[in-house]
């Protein structure tokens, strides 16, 4: 399976995400990096309890997936989860 950077990276962009805390709670930090360019956003981790990790995680792995897709303008994989 195809790494989901692959098309960035063949034009020399970095992708980047970072968890950050906010005062509304925590954040990924999603930047596209060119040279010294460079294209940043937040999308907020909706999680209930930020102390239970298995929640946690899974919030988390939502929100990397979607702040993705909006930084490039692609739409998600449908999601089968639910």
């Amino acid at each position: 399976m195809d790494r989901p950077d692959r098309p960035l990276s063949k034009h020399g962009i970095a992708l980047v995400q970072l968890i950050e805390t906010r005062e509304f709670g925590p954040v990924v930090v999603t930047k596209l990096l060119k040279g010294e360019d460079q294209i940043v956003s937040e999308c907020p981790v909706m999680v209930a309890d930020t102390t239970k990790p298995q929640l946690f995680g899974s919030a988390l792995t939502y929100a990397r997936r979607y702040a993705l897709a909006a930084i490039v303008g692609i739409s998600a994989d449908e999601d089968d989860d639910a």
